[in-house]
């Protein structure tokens, strides 16, 4: 968490980001790192009927079954639930002053050594500034006064 999402509270019964990491096709579905949902004992017992359903294989676990149940689920913007591998496969949406949460998928930053630990280094050093209990925005302001700096901003 990068910066304040409580307005996120005020949206919709469920709401979730795209499954953006490797191309733009990732609108359409949904990825379940982050989503709102408001409470509700009907909705709660309608899950739990049909996550119940004999012979029923649910392809990738939560991701699908809350995409199923919620066909009609609410878009949150991507800056909600920013995949790590966006920042190496679709840069140009990366803009460190917009992003609120960083979804660190499959590698984790506590691992001592994966193979793509030197190219998510910013991502890494973030996630053990706020592990650590540092105070991150001064590190924010810094990455996005240095991707303003890049050609084109940041945008490749």
């Amino acid at each position: 968490m990068l910066r304040n999402i409580d307005h996120l509270m005020t949206f919709p019964e469920f709401c979730a980001a795209p499954n953006l990491y490797e191309g733009l096709d990732g609108f359409h579905r949904m990825n379940s790192g982050s989503f709102t949902a408001v409470p509700s004992e009907a909705t709660y017992q309608r899950m739990l009927a049909e996550l119940d359903r004999p012979g029923v294989f649910w392809r990738r676990t939560d991701q699908t079954f809350l995409e199923t149940f919620f066909s009609r689920w609410h878009g949150l913007p991507y800056i909600y639930n920013a995949l790590q591998y966006l920042y190496l496969n679709l840069p140009q949406l990366w803009q460190w002053s917009s992003i609120h949460v960083i979804h660190y998928q499959y590698e984790k930053p506590w691992q001592q050594a994966h193979p793509k630990a030197k190219q998510l280094k910013p991502l890494i050093d973030l996630w053990w500034a706020v592990y650590e209990g540092r105070d991150i925005s001064g590190q924010l302001d810094q990455l996005s006064r240095a991707q303003q700096l890049q050609p084109n901003g940041g945008i490749s």
